[in-house]
């Protein structure tokens, strides 16, 4: 009993010191895009936006689109962004620090859920640490967190994540206090961003990577929010996912999904070059282009790697199918979006990306011959990425 008491404290311990490395790391990384201004859609959905100037709006935030309480007509039905801005308007009214420090936590809340989750998941606490630390100051994300109107991102993958830890938690030990609460932080998920609908389809990939028994019973409620969403917005705001009408067929939009594809794993592995978007939703490419050729090797390389190695690289595997089904809702081949790609449209679905990294640099430390060189690409590879972090903030401080 004893060894047993001190196995767990020993787990609480280096849990402590982990989550207070993420907290420092995100401070350090992120501390600059605190004096950044209102850019973009921050003045209309801040600035021009009467709804968050008083609870009494609260009914009408529910009720409307995004954009209503500026005047301005948008094709997103995220309440809870608009509730967020109008709890710090009632703290700082307009001035910007305030708004970046919240979504600053955020960002360093959503690493600690990434840890929290790859802790109960996989039991494997140095994984989960490379993988949040990775995920918490890597600059790709500097547009969902140095943009105050990014925190939609923020919001949805803080409340998946949360969502997904209760209910592996609730396979294990079957309180109502867990089940309560998993359907309220997936309702939440959801009033937050849209691509949160795909958060079944991640736990179903989670039940099929690691052969663990689908109990319908437990997973029925959280299709039947995600049901009732949809109708929802069919019925009330008469589409889905945000999108534009587009001169384009999906056909002649899909080469871009390879681009894409290619693009973001470049970007992960070496951020250099990043931007606020990368062409209009109706850009072509020829189906010759390198990127194209590219994008497609890495896709049938994923595929195949999953295919054929499924059962002795569960982690593996999961990560990579956790990477491409939370990019679905990206894919710009339906429906159309307003850019083939987004720097922002990899908060969730680099989450897999950064996992299998971590499980990749954790397999090479745990072989005494690789462990020098596993350390030396973590200790490049962090302050490296914190470096250009920083650097991008200074982007997002001023319109131009």
């Amino acid at each position: 009993m004893e060894r047993l008491l001190n196995k767990e404290v020993s787990k609480r311990t280096i849990s402590i010191l982990a989550i207070l490395l993420i907290v420092i790391s995100g401070l350090c990384a992120y501390a600059n895009s605190l004096s950044g201004k209102f850019v973009w859609d921050d003045i209309i959905l801040i600035k021009d936006d009467i709804y968050i100037r008083s609870p009494q709006h609260i009914p009408s935030i529910f009720r409307q689109q995004i954009g209503a309480g500026a005047g301005k007509i948008y094709n997103s039905y995220r309440p809870i962004q608009i509730i967020s801005y109008m709890m710090d308007y009632s703290f700082w009214r307009l001035n910007e620090v305030g708004y970046h420090i919240t979504n600053l936590l955020l960002h360093i809340l959503v690493g600690i859920s990434i840890y929290w989750l790859i802790v109960i998941m996989f039991d494997d606490w140095l994984v989960a640490l490379i993988a949040s630390l990775f995920f918490t100051i890597h600059p790709i994300h500097t547009e969902a967190v140095s943009y105050i109107s990014g925190r939609a991102d923020q919001l949805a993958t803080v409340f998946m994540l949360i969502t997904f830890i209760l209910y592996v938690k609730y396979l294990k030990n079957k309180k109502i206090a867990l089940y309560i609460l998993m359907i309220l932080s997936f309702i939440f998920a959801l009033l937050s961003r849209e691509n949160s609908l795909i958060l079944p389809v991640l736990i179903l990939l989670y039940h099929f990577s690691f052969k663990k028994k689908i109990n319908f019973k437990y997973l029925s409620t959280l299709l039947f929010i995600a049901g009732s969403y949809i109708l929802m917005r069919f019925t009330t705001f008469k589409l889905l996912l945000p999108h534009l009408e587009s001169t384009t067929s999906p056909l002649e939009r899909l080469p871009g999904f390879f681009v894409a594809v290619f693009r973001y794993v470049r970007f992960l592995l070496m951020p250099l070059g990043l931007h606020t978007s990368y062409g209009p939703g109706g850009t072509t490419f020829s189906w010759s282009d390198q990127r194209v050729v590219a994008g497609i090797f890495l896709i049938t390389a994923f595929a195949l790697f999953v295919w054929r190695k499924k059962t002795s690289y569960r982690l593996a595997t999961f990560s990579i199918l956790w990477f491409f089904a939370a990019l679905v809702p990206y894919n710009n081949i339906y429906p159309p979006l307003p850019f083939y790609m987004n720097d922002h449209h990899m908060y969730l679905p680099s989450i897999g990306f950064f996992l299998a990294c971590a499980y990749g640099l954790c397999v090479l430390y745990r072989r005494k011959s690789l462990r020098i060189f596993a350390l030396l690409i973590l200790l490049l590879a962090l302050p490296f990425y914190s470096f250009v972090t920083i650097k991008q903030n200074n982007y997002w401080k001023e319109p131009i």
